[in-house]
């Protein structure tokens, strides 16, 4: 069948291309991908038994568009399964785009073991705790998860021990969360933990999606199910979006987030939920306050003070503790602050310990827990 379509319409070599392409899968059905990939093969067949029987330029032509196409699909088969070989076997810090996702499958041995029932970074703790426990939840995305590093080195275990006797912490965040996510993520996983005290952990890149989209989010949008499911792409769509903005031809990631902290419409929104944060924490009697985390480059002069400011002004209208942790760390040399400066720009091992250093005696005060 599509031997004689091919034959009554004499498909050029663009369509064929496009045909190939799609075989890489571009949706996310099984079926399609199965429905695609045969009649690929039909096709390439019918070239190559065209060109045997009467060869031609058409037909070298035609077969020509498939050998690219095959050539192609080989490469981005085998750039997937050298990833996906990577991902299980190496450090996926090591490796753009596999440090950036948290699922067992996709960041392999590195975090998978550390999760409890729940999916959290956290030891496994009753839900219930004593009468003489202070229990802190510790909310926010990648930064407070801890992309990079052990779960024993991220400041919400070193804080931990920090604190006064009696104290535990849990880790409620995940990768790639932003405000409305983290605050949604107190309502439901934070709830299943009698607490009595809750830590946002603030990070710029908070503010993505609420009124503003990310101007350095590459080819992602465009073939977003691909991005999802292919490994060797994303890692593809990072090298290309860095490429891009070295050359100046697309706006930087954080240039962008200066923007979005200066319109007031996109603000407003933040700050409105930074106001429902806090009045859920008061309604729920639970002691509240915020820690800022700043990103771990250009410290030495570092480009988002504006922003941060205006989130700590806010922070005082709603009376909620702020810790900004950025004077801390532009003392320190950038490269020594991020997991790999080559590209991934997560806090360090030595960040980590940094931060649990200033966190805990601010915690201590602002939640007046008892010295050691």
């Amino acid at each position: 069948m599509t031997a004689a379509l091919y034959e009554r319409r004499q498909l050029s070599s663009v369509t064929l291309l496009l045909g190939g392409l799609a075989g890489l899968a571009a949706v996310n059905s099984v079926l399609f991908r199965c429905l695609v990939f045969w009649s690929y093969w039909v096709g390439f067949s019918e070239a190559v038994r065209r060109h045997l029987g009467a060869p031609g330029r058409a037909t070298r032509v035609m077969l020509s568009s498939y050998l690219v196409t095959l050539g192609l699909q080989l490469f981005l088969v085998g750039g997937e399964l050298w990833m996906r070989y990577l991902a299980w076997s190496d450090d996926p810090t090591r490796i753009p785009c596999l440090s950036y996702n948290n699922t067992p499958w996709k960041a392999g041995p590195l975090y998978a073991p550390e999760r409890n029932r729940l999916g959290l970074r956290n030891p496994e703790v009753s839900p219930f705790k004593a009468e003489d426990i202070t229990r802190i939840v510790f909310l926010g995305d990648s930064v407070t998860f801890g992309l990079g590093v052990p779960q024993a080195d991220t400041f919400v275990r070193l804080v931990e021990k920090l604190l006064p006797p009696k104290c535990e912490t849990i880790n409620v965040s995940a990768a790639g969360l932003n405000l409305d996510q983290e605050f949604q993520a107190l309502m439901t996983q934070a709830q299943y933990y009698e607490s009595d005290a809750v830590v946002w952990v603030f990070f710029p890149n908070d503010i993505e999606h609420m009124g503003w989209e990310m101007p350095f989010s590459g080819i992602q949008p465009s073939l977003d199910s691909l991005y999802r499911s292919w490994l060797f792409y994303q890692y593809l769509s990072i090298k290309y979006n860095i490429v891009l903005g070295g050359l100046g031809l697309r706006p930087t990631y954080l240039g962008g987030l200066q923007k979005a902290y200066r319109e007031d419409g996109t603000y407003g929104r933040f700050a409105q939920q930074m106001g429902l944060m806090a009045t859920w924490c008061q309604r729920n009697h639970k002691k509240f306050a915020i820690v800022i985390f700043p990103f771990m480059e250009d410290l030495g002069h570092y480009p988002l003070k504006d922003a941060q400011a205006r989130v700590i002004k806010t922070a005082q209208e709603l009376g909620v503790p702020c810790l900004d942790l950025t004077p801390t760390f532009e003392k320190q040399p950038t490269a020594e602050m991020q997991v790999n400066p080559s590209f991934d720009h997560h806090p360090s091992i030595r960040a980590n310990h940094l931060a649990a250093q200033q966190m805990a005696p601010f915690l201590s005060q602002v939640f007046q827990l008892s010295a050691k």
